[in-house]
């Protein structure tokens, strides 16, 4: 016969509470990531227009509202919904242009907790 000391020491495995705080955890970041990952997507979008912008021979031809409207009619075809023109700032140098991005994005996460992301893209303009 064996012992049941013996059984006890030898049986490996998860158990019932170690299955469901891992469950759980693994619920926790599938939830922060499917809240998170659409926001840096649409900020990839923010950076590939504002370096198409940057790269446009005629951009520094125009004045800030053209180059505002410019970029929010690109920003709205590529359905960025957090950037408005007070977010759009552009510096004017005497060789070069600075156009900058900056925004922040809030989203719910569970309950009362929030997340925050804050982007600030920059391209800079040379003749």
């Amino acid at each position: 016969m064996t012992n049941s000391k013996t059984i006890i020491n030898n049986q490996k495995g998860i158990g019932l509470i170690g299955l469901i705080v891992g469950l759980c955890l693994i619920i926790v970041i599938t939830s922060m990531l499917v809240n998170v990952v659409p926001l840096y997507a649409e900020n990839f979008s923010v950076k590939s227009t504002l370096s198409s912008m940057a790269e446009d021979a005629n951009t520094r031809a125009l004045n800030n509202k053209e180059i505002k409207n410019k970029l929010m009619k690109r920003l709205s075809i590529s359905n960025v919904s957090n950037v408005t023109e007070k977010n759009i700032v552009i510096n004017r140098l005497p060789d070069s242009m600075v156009l900058q991005i900056a925004y922040e994005v809030r989203t719910s996460f569970l309950a009362n907790i929030d997340f925050v992301v804050k982007f600030d893209d920059k391209e800079e303009v040379v003749r």
